[in-house]
């Protein structure tokens, strides 16, 4: 179960937070504990040595508070500050007063804060740069946005819009490969019913391109071939499986469809790499 907020703002707040949501029950946990810890020492830093453990408490509180998020927040960074300014200079009264001041403005940033619970079996899908592994990454720079994207949608069960990212990744890599040399040479040793060579046009859908580079592969040798037969195979099948049902607006993905989706985008990305 995840929570989502119905306000066009906590929409717009989910996403400019992402730190947050990477963040680590613990991370919460933590500074929970930290707060609650400082309170004690309200009224009771009486020497240099008590200063020098909320000093120390002090800062891994705020520390752990800018790994979530927080360091575009002026006021609670502005209390911190003062605090640890206080208890290096030995006035301990006002800092106590600021750790009262620190517990507010913490527990007023947090509840700002929109929680998304991600399933464990899903994180190895939430921000992944290289998903589809190194020699993608490395060969399609162009695709690495909607890839991230796809498992980004995956790990937040947004799987209508998996699909849709996976889907852009297939339709650059597959217009990329039908404009390489090699492949448009290769597709002119096939003639068509008018003895006239097969040409890819921009016209042609995923799996018009599919079948053509099927055609291409007949005409190249080696391992070479193998590969763009079986890129060949997956482009057509995501095309007839996909493609076309998503244009139409009313369609959802499920969680397998899109897991299937991804896994044969990452395949066919894979055997065009070997091309």
């Amino acid at each position: 179960m995840k929570i989502w907020s119905n306000s066009e703002d906590a929409r717009h707040r989910i996403w400019s937070l992402q730190d947050v949501f990477k963040a680590s029950i613990n991370d919460y946990l933590f500074i929970d504990n930290s707060l609650r810890e400082l309170e004690k020492y309200v009224g009771n830093i009486l020497d240099r040595k008590t200063a020098e453990a909320v000093i120390e408490l002090v800062c891994k509180c705020h520390a752990r508070l800018m790994d979530l998020g927080a360091e575009n927040d002026i006021t609670s960074d502005h209390y911190f500050k003062k605090c640890l300014t206080y208890l290096e200079a030995d006035n301990y009264g006002a800092a106590s007063s600021m750790i009262s001041q620190i517990h507010s403005v913490v527990e007023s940033f947090l509840s700002g804060c929109l929680i998304i619970r991600v399933d464990a079996t899903a994180q190895d899908y939430l921000s992944r740069e290289k998903l589809f592994g190194d020699m993608v990454y490395k060969k399609f720079p162009e695709t690495r946005k909607d890839i991230f994207e796809s498992g980004m949608c995956y790990a937040y069960d947004r799987y209508t819009a998996c699909v849709l990212h996976t889907l852009r990744v297939i339709e650059v890599a597959t217009r990329r490969i039908t404009k390489r040399a090699s492949i448009i040479k290769a597709l002119a040793n096939k003639k068509d019913k008018s003895g006239n060579s097969l040409v890819f046009s921009p016209k042609d859908g995923l799996g018009q391109k599919a079948s053509k580079l099927h055609d291409a592969a007949d005409y190249i040798r080696g391992k070479k071939q193998e590969k763009l037969r079986s890129a060949a195979m997956h482009i057509k099948s995501i095309a007839s499986a996909l493609r076309n049902p998503t244009m139409h607006t009313e369609r959802e993905f499920t969680e397998k469809e899109a897991k299937l989706a991804m896994d044969n985008a990452n395949m066919l990305m894979n055997d065009l790499c070997c091309v």
